[in-house]
Parts: C-alpha cells; structure tokens; sequence
C-alpha cells in the first residue's frame, strides 16, 4: 500500500476520531464528566460538524484544514474551560458556548465572500493558526498549573503542527501522525491515571467506611459484652446476697469461707456468730416490720463496726456470721464486743444480741466445724445470761 498525502490525511482524521471518542468512553466510565469526557466529546462533535462542514459548504476545503480548525477550536474550548470552571459556572453555559462555537463558524464560512476568502488561504496559514493556538494552551497550562503528562501531550501537537509546516510533502505527515500518536498516547495515559487515581480513592473511601462500620460493631460488641458481664456479675451477686438486709447470704458466707480455707497464704482467720436476744419476742410483742426494722440496723451497725477486709452474712433468720480474715481469737473478741455495745446503746427499739467465736485453724479446718464451735459459744452466751459474747472449744 503506497502512503499519499490523502491516505495520511484520512489516517490522521480517523485517528482523532478514534482517540477522542475512546477518550470519552474511558473518562466517562471513570466519572470525570465534569472535565475530560466533556472535552473530549466536544472534540468530536466539533471534528463531525466541521468535516460535515467541508463536504456541504466548502468541499474544495482540505480536510487536513479541517482538522486543524477543529483542534484549533479544541484548544480554545479547553481554555475557556478551564477558566469557566475557575469561576465556577455550570457546566451546561460551557457545553452550548463550545457548540456555538463551531455552529458559528459554519454560519460564518456559508457567506459567498467570506467562504472565498477562506479559500484563498493557504493550508500553512490554518497550520500557523492552530501552532499559535497550541502555544497558547501551553502557556496557560503552564501559568494554571495543568498536569505535566498534559502539557507534555499539548507540546508534541505543536511539533506535529511544526513538521507540517516546515517539511514538505509526505514525510511531513508522517512525522506529523508520529508526534500526534505520541500526544495520544501521552494523553490516553494522563487520562488512564486519573481514572486509577479516582477509583484507588474510592477504594480508599470504601476501605475507610468498611472499617468504620467494623469499628462500630466492634464497639457495639465489646459494650454489649461488657453490659453482658455486668449483668452476669449483678446476677451473681444477686445469688449471694440477702435480699432483705443487703448482707451475703448463706451460699456467699460458705464460699468466702472455703476460699479462706483454701487460700495457702492465709494463716488463720475467725468467725463471729450472733443474733438478736428474744427475737421471738419483739415479733410477737410489735410485730414483724419491727422484727425487720431490726434487722437492718444490725446489719447496719455491725458494717460500721468491722474492717473493710470483712465479710458479713445472713446465715438464716435473725443469725448472722462476720468472717475476719487474718484475725486471731483475740482480736475476733474485741470487735464482738465493741459490736455488742454498740448495738445495746444505739438501736430503736432497744434490742441487744449474743455472739460466739471460733478461729481457723485451732477450732476447726472446715467450714462446718467452725460455724459449730461458734453456734456453740452463741448458745453458752444465751445460757449465761444473753447480751454478751463467749467461746466454747470443742472437746478434743
């Protein structure tokens, strides 16, 4: 195949028709509507109108000539648009302004006389026409700060533009297509990485919103399992503790015993059991709000009397145990009786109580062995009179 001046012409048309329309496509899917693909569907809207143009009202016209108007008119509206999207006008004022661009220049050229003049030109005419116009872009690319790729793409149309106008003949179109291809090439590949660039951050912006979500449900979890725990401990501590008086119950003394017991660094530790002198009796003589009422100022009292490393627990009915972790017989004793003296001037009604001791492990390794000893010494207590404290060994 033998390579004219025609053949190149309609080469390089094709070419640009080809790269504009697959411009759009690909910036269109990469959704920079706003900028590239209008650009470049203007491009080839104004190459169609033209070319139309040529073969309707100046058919001796080149279509080289055409195509350089048309690129010519591409640059102009990449121009405008850049400064119009500086402003920030709508996008649509810009689209029709592009439009009327080429439909004026059409209206224009299908007047007799100027389309004569138009004529008279000459194709390095139009070729300098559309150098100074590439320039222009550059300029402004430069002074707007355009992407590099770009004006580099912008800087090889101007040498295709240049070798069109000082090498004759064939080999300026060939040099010519080669410079075009390369601003082809140049462009496709600006445009290739701004679609990358766009979807890498909504990529980005996906990744950032999925951890996001995870994060939130992370959080919701980890509060959910804490309420969890929570409730699971109120739970747990709802089995352990007496209703009515706030003290452990007796499931609660018996395991704070046998961790006492069980615990190697704990050497000894001692138990008071008391309760209330004729309790019975305040029940029946006024009552059991006031049974209650007394109940609670014991328990009251007797929390105010031991150390904050003590236990204190509801074993049943009016009895209760104080566990004294460390505590020798001796000072197991003392606390009985200042807890006794307390409640015998302080509480209303006037009631008293009665206590035994036992200490871990003189009087007993187990839990049971323990609270018998002190039941024993509470029972000796309410034999020798009530309102007071006793110990009573077990036999050995």
């Amino acid at each position: 195949m033998r390579f004219t001046i025609d053949r190149l012409s309609a080469t390089y048309f094709c070419l640009t028709l080809a790269f504009s329309f697959s411009l759009f496509v690909v910036s269109f899917i990469g959704r920079n509507r706003d900028d590239i693909a209008i650009h470049q569907a203007l491009r080839a809207i104004n190459i169609f109108i033209l070319a139309i143009g040529q073969m309707l009202i100046l058919p001796d016209l080149s279509l080289f000539t055409v195509l350089c108007i048309a690129e010519s008119f591409y640059l102009l509206v990449l121009i405008c648009g850049d400064f119009v999207k500086s402003k920030q006008l709508s996008q649509n004022r810009y689209t029709l302004a592009s439009f009327g661009l080429s439909a004026v220049f059409l209206w224009v050229i299908s007047n007799v006389t100027i389309a004569e003049r138009v004529y008279s030109l000459s194709t390095s005419r139009f070729t300098i026409i559309a150098i100074l116009i590439t320039l222009l872009s550059i300029i402004v690319g430069l002074a707007r700060h355009w992407h590099k790729n770009f004006l580099f793409a912008l800087t090889c149309n101007a040498l295709a533009l240049f070798s069109l106008m000082y090498i004759q003949g064939l080999n300026a179109f060939l040099l010519a297509t080669i410079f075009k291809s390369i601003y082809y090439i140049t462009f496709i590949r600006f445009v290739w990485q701004r679609v990358e660039r766009y979807y890498l951050i909504e990529y980005a912006k996906a990744k950032e919103s999925q951890l996001k979500i995870y994060q939130n449900i992370s959080d919701k979890n980890k509060a959910l399992a804490k309420e969890i725990a929570r409730e699971n401990d109120d739970l747990a501590k709802a089995t352990r503790i007496d209703a009515a008086t706030g003290a452990l119950n007796k499931k609660g003394l018996y395991e704070k015993l046998e961790s006492l017991i069980d615990d190697e660094m704990i050497n000894t530790f001692s138990i008071i059991v008391f309760d209330i002198d004729n309790f019975k009796q305040i029940n029946d003589n006024f009552g059991h709000l006031t049974g209650d009422k007394c109940l609670v100022q014991l328990v009251k009292y007797s929390k105010s009397a031991i150390r904050s490393s003590d236990f204190l627990g509801r074993f049943g009915g009016d009895e209760f145990i104080i566990i004294l972790p460390h505590a020798n017989r001796k000072i197991a004793t003392e606390l009985s009786e200042r807890l006794r003296k307390k409640i015998e001037t302080s509480t209303e009604p006037k009631f008293t109580i009665s206590l035994g001791l036992a200490s871990f492990p003189s009087d007993g390794k187990d839990k049971q062995k323990l609270i018998e000893v002190a039941d024993a010494g509470l029972y000796k207590a309410k034999k020798q009179g009530r309102n007071q404290s006793a110990y009573a060994p077990s036999e050995q």
